[in-house]
């Protein structure tokens, strides 16, 4: 989130109208590929490429009304934010752990 942030006018350009109309595509994948490193497999309910879609599609969605807000707020902001859905929302596609 800080290298969007220190980035912006490139990331501005890519997520704009006129911009790569494959942008959030090849976002959701990189967060795609990041979470599946994670290795989270084991803790899942439901299917791990449909609990990926689900996690990577919410990153982006957010990131994605960040930019389109021309990134007022800052990245802690953004980061506590998902961090709070990641341990609010998901409980019905991830087994709790004890």
């Amino acid at each position: 989130l800080t290298y969007i942030k220190q980035n912006k006018e490139i990331f501005l350009l890519l997520s704009g109208k006129k911009g790569d109309l494959t942008f959030f595509r090849r976002l959701q994948q990189m967060m795609r590929t990041v979470i599946l490193e994670r290795e989270f497999d084991a803790r899942l309910k439901i299917p791990a490429s449909y609990a990926v879609a689900f996690i990577s599609g919410a990153f982006s969605g957010i990131i994605g009304e960040w930019l389109a807000g021309g990134l007022k707020d800052p990245p802690e902001m953004l980061a506590q934010m998902i961090s709070t859905i990641m341990s609010t929302l998901p409980k019905g596609i991830m087994v709790m752990q004890k």
